[in-house]
């Protein structure tokens, strides 16, 4: 056994590429539909909890009404008129009660989805490299 001490928690490995991955942003999904907050997603990837919070507010699609369907939220966006749910964490109907329950009747419907996140992560990525 070596000299040096073992701490008790894990250290994240630095990374090299700052991107989430698409594993990542199952994670978060996952996670927003079981209630966790923003600290406990960024422990568990690993990643610092505003990274966390800047993906979900910048990966936000609307689902209902259906006129509004695949539309992008922006993160500036103010729903709060809405509901209470998206003025604070997590910004989306992810994991709410009321949703899944009885039928949330306040429109938009606002949710995460990892699929549609990195497909629009994707694009940027891409867009960003053309015409070099």
């Amino acid at each position: 056994m070596s000299g040096k001490k073992k701490s008790g928690s894990a250290r994240a490995v630095p990374r090299a590429y700052g991107r989430l991955t698409r594993h990542e942003r199952d994670t978060v999904q996952r996670m927003l539909e079981r209630r966790a907050s923003c600290r406990e997603i960024a422990r568990e990837l690993g990643r610092s909890p505003s990274t966390v919070s800047a993906e979900v507010a910048s990966h936000r699609f609307v689902t209902a009404p259906k006129a509004r369907r695949g539309e992008r939220v922006d993160a500036s966006a103010d729903l709060s008129a809405a509901c209470p749910r998206l003025a604070a964490w997590p910004r989306c109907c992810n994991g709410c009660g009321r949703y899944r329950a009885i039928g949330c009747k306040r429109r938009p419907h606002v949710f995460y989805e990892a699929r549609a996140a990195q497909l629009c992560a994707d694009s940027v990525l891409v867009s960003s490299r053309r015409g070099i």
